[in-house]
């Protein structure tokens, strides 16, 4: 069976606060079950992979919230594949309907900051491991929509990938975060269009290589230019010089 690896959830984004935080739940009182994000440039919120809209629709506690099936989901983290729920909250619109088809970079819903909270614009995502009830979280007391469920959610971080073009760096709250909430393993697609990832320092490592080869290249294109240059002149040379000698030859006495 086919497996995926999924990508962050914008083009460019900023982490706010990453999963089970001591420093959160010294806050707020509870345990923080998922990642929070600002979008950078653009808060347009989208699919992480292939999968099914299960949900979408307002939440009075958490918002519009959209939820979403994404099969044999790749931990980079653990190495274990399972498919996986992803509960997006917050959002100030959605652009999806249940049943809808998802690809990675298919365009979900825009960040906002809705629901019965004082908090500023992000993407609160979660991911469950239990599929069977994707409207259950254990982050929230239960409304409408979303209600409280147990903790099967497993840390966003541990599944993201930076795609093509994507970015991700610390919004810089104070012990919210930790380094592997944004320093993720980037995801190289190949001709036909798999997913596999590098570790940065090889990918880096592999970036200067091509660099230096580039150089070489560059180089050796320049000294076969001048090799070539040169050869067209002793070749001019060498006809001036066979003329000369035809003329000599021409008026040698007999």
């Amino acid at each position: 069976m086919a497996t995926q690896k999924l990508i962050l959830p914008y083009k460019s984004c900023k982490v706010v606060a990453g999963y089970k935080r001591p420093a959160y739940r010294s806050y707020w009182g509870y345990d923080h079950y998922g990642c929070d994000y600002v979008g950078v440039d653009s808060l347009d919120i989208i699919a992480s992979g292939n999968g099914t809209v299960l949900t979408a629709g307002y939440d009075n506690n958490v918002g519009n919230t959209v939820c979403v099936l994404y099969p044999d989901v790749v931990n980079h983290k653990t190495g274990k594949t399972q498919s996986l729920i992803a509960r997006y909250m917050h959002l100030a619109s959605i652009t999806v309907k249940v049943g809808q088809k998802l690809k990675a970079e298919d365009k979900i819903g825009v960040e906002g900051a809705t629901g019965r909270g004082k908090w500023s614009s992000h993407l609160h995502i979660e991911f469950d491991t239990d599929t069977a009830w994707p409207n259950y979280s254990p982050q929230v007391a239960g409304s409408n929509l979303i209600k409280k469920g147990v903790d099967s959610t497993v840390n966003p971080s541990h599944l993201f990938h930076r795609g093509t073009g994507q970015s991700i760096s610390n919004y810089g709250t104070p012990n919210y975060t930790i380094a592997g909430d944004w320093t993720l393993p980037a995801l190289m697609i190949d001709s036909g269009g798999a997913g596999d990832t590098v570790p940065d320092a090889e990918f880096d490592a592999l970036a200067k290589l091509y660099d230096s080869l580039l150089d070489d290249h560059k180089r050796l294109q320049v000294e076969c230019d001048e090799l070539a240059k040169s050869r067209d002149a002793k070749a001019d040379e060498a006809a001036q010089i066979r003329k000369e000698i035809a003329a000599l030859a021409a008026n040698w006495p007999i």
